[in-house]
């Protein structure tokens, strides 16, 4: 049967058909990476051969058809017919789902094809946004732009901390879409801020400029705690009374502590008083951390999960985030977060007003190593 790929159903159809295709033992040394109708095998040559040729099989022995192979019967061919068919399809720059991999400088960037499609989109969208005439393009256009934008921003690891306000407004107005449909082809009820337009801006650019990033490089990869080498190393706590760090070297050798109480303000939830309490502590250490690799223990989960996030909802992890992102472009700062168990976390007590740090032994011990699941081309 024939469906439009227009209609939901179909592309649920073609993607289920794929996935039995592929559903067949292969060697672990082989990835694949597919989506509805593209599919991509990754790993040592003979047993990619040994998998692709079985996938092939399978696609004659069902009467369906790959682009380019039209006339050719893979099955008919001798073994060594096979492997010369196979060979000519091996690259090592090859481009997928909107991404280009150099597999010999070990990079990835956005196709040239995603690129181009950008640029059209912006040159058509450009000068009703920028000139704040926004009633002139509809909605549907506009996330026409902003899902080229979402896309590429994590093939290229861009960092988002600085467009909350931006991304803030988008949301409203996807949330406002989601509950009248009729709105996608009218004219845009929004109009951007000057703050919100030079986001806008530098979001568009900086993906133009279409820098490659390494090949593992994603918004996930976080080294794990027995991996990690830092300079120095802080276990940190907030609490209603104020803020506590303690401090140490390389060695994971007790420094020293710092800690202070909140001025005034609200400080009840965590969301707000952990966050502002990891700049305070950076802030307090002064000079000490600049250039220098941190890893910031905290036994506030959430905040830890928004780090390895590509956007961020809340005010309060935006802004230390940001400040964080800030610190390495202006002094070559590094920081990574990791989750810290309370109940092992000694910073507890100098951020509640003590005056003396219980233990001193860093609590390594205790780590609750938390770690978000790899993205796809991780896995």
């Amino acid at each position: 049967m024939l469906l439009p790929m227009g209609f939901r159903l179909a592309v649920a159809c073609a993607q289920a058909v794929m996935w039995a295709l592929l559903n067949f033992v292969m060697d672990a040394k082989v990835a694949t990476a597919t989506c509805i109708d593209n599919v991509c095998f990754a790993g040592s040559r003979n047993e990619v051969y040994a998998a692709a040729t079985t996938f092939l099989k399978r696609v004659e022995e069902c009467n369906f058809t790959l682009n380019g192979m039209e006339d050719i019967s893979f099955t008919k061919m001798s073994i060594d017919e096979q492997r010369n068919f196979l060979r000519g399809l091996e690259e090592t720059g090859p481009e997928f789902l909107g991404e280009k991999y150099d597999l010999l400088n070990k990079t990835r960037a956005v196709s040239e094809k995603t690129i181009t499609k950008l640029n059209l989109v912006w040159e058509a969208l450009a000068q009703p946004i920028t000139t704040r005439q926004c009633k002139f393009i509809t909605h549907r256009q506009f996330f026409c732009l902003v899902g080229l934008l979402v896309y590429s921003t994590d093939v290229l690891n861009i960092m988002t901390h600085t467009f909350f306000n931006l991304f803030k407004k988008i949301r409203t107005l996807s949330s406002k879409l989601n509950k009248n449909e009729n709105l996608w082809d009218m004219p845009m009820e929004t109009n951007f801020s000057r703050a919100e337009l030079e986001d806008l801006q530098r979001w568009v650019q900086n993906i133009l400029e279409n820098k490659p990033v390494g090949l593992l490089v994603g918004r996930k990869e976080i080294p794990l705690f027995c991996n990690v080498k830092a300079d120095i190393y802080i276990t940190l706590d907030a609490s209603l009374w104020g803020w506590g760090a303690v401090f140490y070297n390389s060695q994971k050798q007790y420094l020293f502590f710092k800690h202070n109480k909140w001025t005034k303000g609200d400080y009840r939830s965590s969301a707000k008083a952990e966050p502002l309490g990891i700049m305070r502590s950076i802030r307090a250490a002064g000079n000490l951390l600049k250039g220098k690799r941190i890893a910031i223990l905290t036994d506030h989960e959430n905040i830890v999960f928004a780090s390895r996030a590509l956007f961020i909802h809340s005010f309060h992890y935006n802004q230390c985030l940001s400040f964080l992102e800030r610190l390495k472009r202006t002094e070559g700062t590094t920081s990574f977060l990791y989750f810290l168990e309370g109940t092992r976390n000694n910073a507890d007590g100098v951020s509640r007003g003590q005056e003396k740090v219980e233990d001193t032994t860093f609590p390594e011990a205790g780590l609750g190593l938390v770690s978000a699941l790899p993205i796809p081309w991780q896995l």
